[in-house]
């Protein structure tokens, strides 16, 4: 009886076929049943009609349940199921299904080569890996920096080879998908629904969980390693912790091709070009591997230390960062920089702040307005206009008009604010990925 049924859905599809290679309809596509979700084409070792029916009868025990023994029909060799009414079989090199699981049609759901690896696997080269994977420098707004490891293959981070920390930080753990295409959530020890991350360009940008709270960080896997990659006129905002308390830096910087940094040290935020000579502070710069160092020189010397800083290569952008800790006063300092741009554009970064949020911002030529996730919980919101820095400012910084002023910034790949210095939001720093 088993015979016959197979052999007579055979003939109809045979039938089928023949009718269509005649020119009487066009016949569909075969079909593969949700069952085949793991076929793999491959060159691969391909297995015979008895080895496949072995493998299937072990990875779908509910579909093709216990061990049955071959049977023929013609040129045909399957097996039937009688506790679940299906029958797989080959004709040649096809495989095909029968009964419930086919809807009662007779389906070719691939080629005895087609599911050599599902067989074999052994014989299949693995896939390649996410090309996200990597160590990445991280750098969080606390001052902190530390390498950070991310496997999207398997979901895992970890930390390690810190290069300056407050405290311990979570070694390792998980991340799952955010509702938010490309965004992540770190799970483990010390961390919640804020401590999140996004993916682009060579970058990573999130916030993690440090001695000081959960913080926004950058971390790169890309860096010059010349003055001549890093030079560029550049708009930056930083945060200096000193006596317990964040104080907001902004202003101009330039890193020539003489191998000198100059940054715009002004009450008035001035563009690079347009600084008084006056105000203008001139480091020297020395370069080992992509870790830049800054002397200061002249006027300088007396007056401020040398620091070390990279500069983040992210598709077409450079993004200066800086991250220090004294350990003997306590300060920190921290400084994110993006070139120089002839234009503001509008765009829409997701991120996190200085305050542990998560959340959305949206930019335009001359609003702002962000939504978003406090650490504990509750919704927040900001919006309000943005305006010019005038002829004398920064072209690509933007004042923003929202109860209190804060400062907007951006480039390619990063949307930026931060409030202003000496108020209620000094320090206030959101860090979003576009």
């Amino acid at each position: 009886m088993y015979a016959t049924a197979w052999a007579r859905a055979l003939a109809a599809l045979t039938l089928s076929l023949s009718f269509a290679s005649c020119g009487g309809g066009e016949s569909p596509a075969p079909s593969v049943p949700p069952q085949s979700a793991a076929l793999q084409v491959s060159s691969a070792r391909t297995p015979s009609a008895t080895a496949l029916m072995d493998w299937a009868q072990t990875a779908y025990p509910a579909v093709f349940p216990g061990r049955k023994g071959n049977l023929t029909t013609g040129a045909y060799l399957y097996r039937y199921y009688p506790e679940t009414g299906n029958y797989l079989g080959t004709a040649g090199d096809a495989v095909y299904v029968l009964g419930p699981v086919s809807n009662g049609a007779l389906k070719q759901v691939g080629t005895l080569s087609d599911f050599g690896c599902s067989v074999y696997p052994d014989s299949c080269a693995p896939g390649a890996a996410d090309s996200r994977n990597g160590s990445y420098t991280a750098y969080l707004t606390t001052g902190e920096r530390f390498t950070l490891t991310i496997d999207f293959d398997s979901a895992q981070y970890a930390t390690g080879s810190p290069e300056v920390t407050l405290g311990a930080l979570p070694l390792a753990g998980t991340f799952a998908g955010d509702s938010a295409a490309g965004s992540y959530v770190f799970q483990g020890d010390g961390m919640g629904a804020t401590t999140r991350f996004r993916y682009v360009d060579d970058l990573i940008v999130g916030t993690f969980p440090s001695a000081a709270g959960v913080k926004p960080f950058i971390a790169a896997r890309v860096f010059a390693q010349s003055i001549a990659e890093a030079a560029g006129s550049y708009s930056s905002f930083g945060i200096n912790h000193a006596n317990n308390a964040d104080d907001s830096r902004i202003f101009t910087e330039r890193i020539n091709t003489n191998g000198t940094l100059q940054i715009c040290n002004d009450n008035v935020i001035y563009s690079i070009a347009s600084c008084p000579a006056a105000s203008l502070l001139t480091y020297t710069l020395v370069v080992s591997g992509d870790l830049f160092t800054a002397t200061p020189t002249g006027a300088a010397a007396s007056l401020y230390s040398a620091f070390n800083f990279r500069v983040a290569k992210a598709a077409n952008e450079n993004i200066f960062l800086m991250g220090a800790i004294n350990y003997t006063d306590g300060t920190r300092f921290f400084r994110v920089a993006v070139g120089e741009s002839a234009a503001f554009t509008g765009g829409t970064a997701r991120g996190g702040t200085t305050l542990g949020e998560w959340g959305t911002a949206t930019y335009t030529t001359t609003s702002y307005a962000s939504t978003g996730l406090a650490l504990d919980g509750h919704s927040i919101s900001l919006s309000g206009s943005l305006s010019t820095m005038g002829t004398l400012g920064p072209s690509g910084m933007r004042i923003l008009q929202a109860g209190s002023p804060a400062f907007v910034m951006q480039n390619t790949q990063l949307g930026l604010l931060l409030g202003p210095r000496g108020s209620v939001a000094a320090g206030y720093l959101q860090i979003g990925s576009k």
